[in-house]
């Protein structure tokens, strides 16, 4: 009688999860949108979050590397945040993390085999910076 009942209830879930998967939906609609080059940007908004989230996915990554200098690709990621020149000069480390706190921003990069990877997140209303 138990293992009926256990298996009365799976059938029952099996069949409301294959109901919800049918009509799952964005609960947000999703624009996308396409450079003159061809890039593909998908935007998706919503007043309710005071916040901008922004990933940047590129095709590179360590198969890139030459064959002599593995783990290249990696080394440039990382060095991202150590300085960058700017239009009014050479930015250091620390102004970088300054930039990016006054901003109420957290900054990531990653690199893998395939993908190098910017994810940005950042308040976008400055009253709450």
């Amino acid at each position: 009688m138990r293992v009926i009942r256990i298996c009365k209830h799976s059938v029952i879930a099996g069949f409301l999860s294959l109901g919800l998967l049918a009509s799952a939906h964005a609960i947000l609609p999703i624009e996308q949108l396409e450079s003159v080059k061809g890039a593909k940007a998908y935007l998706v908004q919503t007043k309710s979050l005071p916040m901008v989230d922004i990933e940047i996915s590129i095709d590179a990554g360590d198969r890139y590397d030459p064959a002599d200098k593995s783990g290249l690709a990696t080394v440039a990621g990382q060095l991202m945040n150590y300085g960058a020149k700017s239009p009014n000069g050479l930015l250091t480390e620390a102004q970088i993390a300054d930039e990016i706190a006054d901003l109420g921003a957290n900054l990531s990069i990653s690199v893998g085999g395939e993908r190098a990877i910017m994810r940005i997140r950042s308040l976008s209303r400055k009253d709450l910076r």
